[in-house]
């Protein structure tokens, strides 16, 4: 179990990070920059998030996802 939780955990680090800085800079910026901020932080956001996840030796998260029946 310990396994699975740091690999989920791993995988969602970028998006914690992302949207941690999107708050602290949701105060200095005006109404139509929030916007441009935020499509800016969603267009990076396939480069910061791995896609294909394998949790153990049986289960792959990902494009190419093989779960083995046990």
């Amino acid at each position: 179990m310990a396994r699975l939780d740091k690999a989920v955990i791993s995988c969602f680090l970028p998006y914690m990070s992302m949207l941690r800085a999107l708050s602290d800079r949701r105060l200095t910026t005006e109404q139509h920059g929030k916007m441009a901020l935020w499509q800016n932080t969603i267009a990076t956001l396939p480069e910061q998030v791995p896609q294909k996840l394998t949790l153990g030796d049986t289960v792959s998260i990902g494009a190419e996802a093989d779960i083995s029946p046990q």
